[in-house]
This record gives structure tokens, sequence and C-alpha cells, in this order.
């Protein structure tokens, strides 16, 4: 019964933790600008948060090295967070705004890491499914979204912030009630060390150029996310609560994605998947560069990037697993994840200041043909190097 009542325990946490998270990370951009906060200074604001994160990770995994570090770090940083978020929405001066990205970037960078972490120990303890974990943050996700849509059109965002802190305060007080184990993770870290091969995966060519292509096709897409709800509520006219229901079914249709093509019973071709999502996902900036299209076509083209995101983390991991190796795994994840920070707060930037001098239309077609041309590139060098029918069965992901 104690097994049972700490995998769910957890399962909880996990659900708060992520509504919380979805209530207020969902928005920043929609309040930056009901402040008046122009477009360009938008995306450096929300660049800060992925630098402060890539500088700070380092750091933050020297920190932890046992369990009973992993538990005091889940209850204080998430108390932290949340008063943070709630002075965020009483927050307007864009020094105030900047420094309180800042800081929340400072105790929101290592907390996943750190519960992913918990959850993972725990699975292997009591032998249990991390993702049926995992998936309650994508639950909780679009319930926070739904929610969102009636909180935001009658409260406003300094009350849905409030929410949100509150909740995040409450998920770090109820941390303490987690199952308590120990992990010798220090020497777990310097096993791992030895296993990592980091010259191989530096000069392994086709990761590489995965890296870049990943990155420059799922992650401009991220990346932009921000400035296409703009496009709704600045354009459009439609309300941030209204927003929330397009986005939340985008986030449907993702889970959706996945769970469908995790009940695939044959061997799947990696790359082609790839490269149907590659097509979906400049699909989704192509349409919206067409802010004079009526909402409900620019809505279904929110929606494309449902199923293209979905298929992107479907293959991602075990593209980069066939390339690397299983033992070069995490570390080549964590190559990827420092090329993907440094890439959106470039981009960040990039985008808002590109779209104040030439305007949405530009700006989001400049996008879309970005995603293609990576992709259509990519595509043909695996063709021409016949490494394009990378195949890998799917038995075990179901």
């Amino acid at each position: 019964m104690k097994r049972i009542s700490s995998y769910h325990y957890t399962k909880f946490i996990f659900f708060i933790r992520y509504l919380a998270d979805a209530l207020f990370y969902c928005y920043p951009a929609l309040y930056l600008a009901s402040v008046g906060i122009s477009e360009g200074l938008i995306g450096t604001i929300l660049s800060l948060t992925t630098i402060t994160g890539l500088i700070l990770n380092p750091i933050w995994s020297i920190v932890v090295k046992n369990n009973k570090v992993h538990r005091i770090l889940l209850f204080v940083l998430s108390i932290i967070e949340g008063a943070l978020i709630i002075t965020y929405g009483n927050v307007t001066s864009v020094e105030g705004l900047m420094a309180l990205t800042c800081l929340m970037a400072v105790v929101a960078s290592p907390y996943y890491n750190l519960l992913d972490g918990y959850a993972a120990g725990l699975c292997n303890k009591y032998v249990k499914e991390y993702s049926r974990i995992r998936v309650m943050g994508s639950t909780a996700y679009l319930v926070a979204l739904v929610a969102s849509g009636f909180l935001l059109d009658y409260l406003g965002f300094k009350t849905l912030f409030l929410i949100s802190g509150i909740i995040f305060i409450i998920t770090g007080v109820l941390t303490i009630f987690l199952e308590k184990y120990e992990i010798d993770l220090e020497g777990e870290t310097k096993k791992e060390e030895k296993k990592r091969n980091y010259k191989a995966i530096i000069k392994n060519k086709w990761f590489i150029g995965f890296c870049i292509a990943y990155t420059c096709t799922a992650y401009l897409t991220m990346t932009s996310d921000s400035f296409i709800s703009l496009v709704f509520t600045k354009i459009k006219g439609v309300t941030s609560g209204q927003y929330s229901w397009i986005h939340g079914g985008a986030i449907l249709i993702e889970v959706i994605t996945i769970y469908a093509l995790g009940k695939l019973r044959r061997n799947v071709n990696l790359n082609k998947i790839f490269l149907i999502a590659g097509i979906l996902l400049f699909l989704r900036p192509f349409i919206i560069s067409f802010t004079e299209l009526p909402t409900i076509v620019l809505m279904f083209g929110t929606w494309i990037r449902g199923i293209g995101w979905g298929m992107m983390l479907f293959v991602a991991l075990k593209i980069i697993m066939n390339l690397v190796g299983l033992e070069n795994t995490t570390t080549a994840c964590l190559i990827v994840a420092i090329f993907q920070s440094l890439f959106q707060f470039i981009m960040s930037n990039v985008i808002g200041y590109t779209i104040e001098f030439i305007g949405y239309r530009w700006a989001f077609l400049i996008i879309s043909f970005i995603i293609l041309f990576t992709t259509i590139t990519y595509t043909l060098i695996l063709f021409k190097n016949k490494r394009f029918k990378m195949v890998m069965s799917n038995d075990l992901h179901s």
C-alpha cells in the first residue's frame, strides 16, 4: 500500500507543479504586450530566461550531489518561484520585469531536472513506469489552458499569476511529504562520466547535422510561439482567454499524436517522420503570416503545430540514440540543450525586432522558409549519403 501511495503522491506533485507552470509560463509575452512593451523588448526579456538557465545549469549540477539536497531544493525553489510570480503580476516597468525574469530563471532552471530525477529514482525503486508520472504534466497543461480561458477574461493577468504563485508555494510545501529514499548521485555521476565519449559525439558529423536541423525546425517553432500569441491578440482581436483555448487545442493534438505514434506495432522510418514533421512545422508560420485570413483559418494553422511538434518529440530522442549509441545519449542531449538555449536566446531577440521593423507577415514568412529550407536540405543530404532509411523498432515505446 505504501508503494502505491508514494507513486500516486508523486503523480499528484507532477500534476499540480505543471498546473502552476502552465498558469504562468504560457503568458509572459501576452502580459508584456498588455503593459505596452514592444515586440523587440518582449523578445529581449523572454531571452533572458534561456541565457540565465544556460549559465546556471552547470553550477546547479555541481550543487546537487545527493537526494537530501534534491528534496531541500524542491521545497525551497518552488516557494521562491511562487513568490516571484506573484510579484511579477504587479510590476510593469521594463527594468523590474527583466530583473524578475532573471531571478525566476535562477530558481526554475534546475527544478524539472530535480523533479524528474526524484521520480526516476522512485520508479526504479518500485519498478514503475516513469511515463505514467510524466503524462500528468501534459494533462495538467491541458486543464490549466482551459481554466485560463475563463480566468484571464474575467479576472486578468494579476489574479491568474496570483493563483499560479500560490499553487507553486503549495507544491513546495507538499514536497516535504515525498517519500525519502537514498541515491548516491555523485557515485552514479562518476560511473556515467566514465562511459561517456565526448570526443566521439562532437566528431560525429551526422549527430551535429541532426542537431542543427532539429534546432532550426523544432526550436525555431518553439521560439516563435510567444509571438504567434501576439498575432491573435493584437491583430485578430482575440482575448487572452480565447487564445488559451486555441493553444490548448494544439497541445491536445500534440498529446494525441505522440500517443498514436507510440501505439505503432511495426518498425518506423525515423527520418521520414522527421521530414513530415518539418513540413507541418513550416505550414504553421506560413499560414499565420497571412494575418488577413479569417481567425478560424489561423487557428487551424496553429493546430498543425500540434501534429508536427508531436512527431518531432516522438522521433528526436530515437534518432539521437541511433546516431550516438545508448551510452552517449545523455551527453548528446546535453549538447543539444546547450545548442538550443543559445539559439533561443539569439532568435527571441531577432524575431522580436524583425517584427518591429518589417511586420508580422514578413517575419513569419522568413521563419517558415528557414524551417522548409532546413528540412529539405537535411533530407537531401541524407538521401545523397544513403542514410535516409533510418529504421527503429517501435515496440519498446508502445
